[in-house]
């Protein structure tokens, strides 16, 4: 093709037709001005192809990781609602006169007493972040979804503290009641009944160690309760961008 283009300007020359030769020059600038643009502009479309391939992955494992994360926050939501509702129940039969304390006792040990340290899917974040591909996703997404990793590392840190405060409490009654022994007496009424009787004074430091923990634990549930249905919106707010931003593609 150059050979072609070669010939066509040696015989405009050497006929002395200068003219045609200068405009013929200029065409074959344009032409392959037009050509580099055009090479550039493939360049550029197989790059964005490339990169909507990695954004499409991200926005996937994304997507995956919500899914998980909402799941995990409706059992956790549904568990502590649980909770939440023996602890009324528990706080209304103060209602009834002339509470023994071995009643007291058995209200609070209807209670639930485990703890459950809170756990969430961000390694897709991270990744974005670590790899500097965040800038692959576009700013109102990008935002939202870095503000949905800050507010579940926050809720995952309060939640510790929490913890922290609940175990102490715990500690208490457990040293003066015996390490667990309260989770044992759940079935064993009459044990219960010496040990509550038996001493009591010490069965008051203990209820009132337990009835504290119980305050601490079930403020808690509550605060993790309305927090996981912020995030489950958040991340169906996400969610449907995502999907917005996949079907326009």
């Amino acid at each position: 093709m150059i050979k072609f283009f070669r010939k066509i300007r040696q015989d405009l020359l050497s006929k002395g037709k200068t003219g045609k030769y200068l405009k013929y020059a200029i065409g074959e600038i344009i032409l392959v001005v037009i050509g580099i643009l055009i090479a550039l502009q493939i360049n550029t479309w197989n790059e964005n192809k490339k990169l909507d391939v990695i954004r499409h992955q991200y926005y996937g494992q994304l997507l995956d990781e919500f899914k998980e994360d909402t799941n995990y926050c409706n059992s956790i939501i549904s568990i502590y609602n649980a909770n939440i509702l023996k602890y009324n129940n528990y706080r209304k039969s103060y209602k009834t006169p002339n509470l023994t304390v071995e009643e007291v006792a058995q209200n609070l040990l209807k209670l639930d007493f485990s703890y459950k340290n809170i756990l969430f899917h961000t390694s897709t974040i991270q990744s974005l972040e670590s790899t500097g591909d965040i800038k692959l996703i576009p700013p109102v997404i990008r935002n939202k979804i870095l503000n949905l990793k800050r507010d579940k590392d926050r809720r995952v840190e309060v939640n510790k503290e929490l913890i922290t405060e609940y175990k102490e409490r715990y500690r208490l009654a457990s040293l003066l009641m015996g390490e667990d022994l309260f989770f044992l007496l759940k079935n064993q009424d009459e044990l219960k009944k010496q040990i509550f009787s038996d001493n009591i004074n010490s069965s008051k430091e203990i209820i009132k160690s337990l009835a504290a923990a119980q305050f601490t634990k079930n403020h808690n549930e509550k605060l993790i309760v309305m927090a996981f249905k912020e995030l489950i919106s958040e991340m169906k707010n996400i969610e449907n961008l995502i999907n917005d931003e996949l079907d326009n593609k």
